[in-house]
């Protein structure tokens, strides 16, 4: 009888175990500075992007939230290393949020009919593949830095 309930315990452990590395692989994040860009521009400001997989990996959550960020006009995923530039693959944010600004810059659902590049025609798997390889990262646009104001690795 000890044997068993032993037995179980360390099933159950390990039951546990797996769904807590699983649990922590589906959710990804990026912290967001001038150093990380290509040519580190004057600038003091910041950012986080957070995703979350769904149960079933077809759809990608996020919240992309900056600090001090003037004249923002774009954020995408780039594929990229560190120290990389590489081409979009997902639109985070399009459009003008004109003056400084520290918030919440766009939240949103990436799902494979999102991806551009590369990527266009693919499943969202092909992005996740990337993603664990940190492989892409995550970059704000402005005006006075159109080629990128803040950007971070996504891990």
């Amino acid at each position: 009888m000890r044997k068993t309930t032993k037995m179980l315990f360390v099933l159950l452990a390990a039951v546990l175990a797996s769904s807590t590395v699983y649990a922590a692989e589906t959710t990804f994040k990026a912290k967001l500075t001038p150093k990380e860009e290509m040519v580190s521009p004057k600038s003091k400001a910041s950012g986080t992007a957070e995703f979350k997989l769904s149960k079933d990996g077809k759809t990608l959550s996020y919240t992309l939230k900056v600090k001090n960020i003037r004249d923002a006009n774009a954020a995408h995923i780039h594929k990229g290393r560190k120290g990389e530039a590489g081409p979009p693959l997902v639109a985070l944010f399009n459009g003008e949020r004109k003056g400084k600004f520290s918030g919440t810059l766009s939240e949103g659902t990436i799902t494979e009919n999102d991806l551009l590049g590369d990527l266009q025609g693919k499943p969202l798997e092909e992005l996740l593949i990337l993603i664990k390889a940190e492989d892409v990262y995550v970059n704000v646009h402005t005006d006075a830095n159109p080629d990128g104001e803040i950007r971070g690795q996504i891990k």
